[in-house]
């Protein structure tokens, strides 16, 4: 039995990464804007303080890490689904209106 892929499926959940990774990126920069006035004049200011601060840096690029492999892996899929729609038929308009949504992605 043939299998095949259900565009409109995997393009939701190339929708829900994408949505996923960007409530992600809004999340980390928040922390990261309020970690950042840690220690300064209008915080406490402490070794512990620094500490922190310190140990969010060092921790922090791992998070920002794992946001983009999510949006990576949406783009791909992306990518996927105008690929086997152009070899499976689809119509042009399909292909054209999500090759377009890929690029205007890429140029994030």
């Amino acid at each position: 039995m043939k299998e095949y892929i259900d565009y409109e499926n995997v393009t939701r959940i190339s929708n829900e990464l994408k949505d996923i990774s960007t409530k992600m990126e809004e999340i980390l920069t928040l922390i990261d804007n309020e970690m950042q006035k840690i220690n300064t004049v209008d915080y406490f200011k402490s070794n512990a303080s620094i500490e922190l601060l310190n140990k969010f840096n060092a921790s922090s690029k791992n998070f920002y890490k794992f946001y983009k492999e999510v949006e990576v892996n949406s783009l791909y899929l992306d990518r996927k689904i105008i690929e086997y729609s152009i070899r499976t038929g689809a119509s042009s308009d399909y292909i054209n209106e999500t090759t377009t949504s890929y690029l205007e992605r890429l140029g994030k």
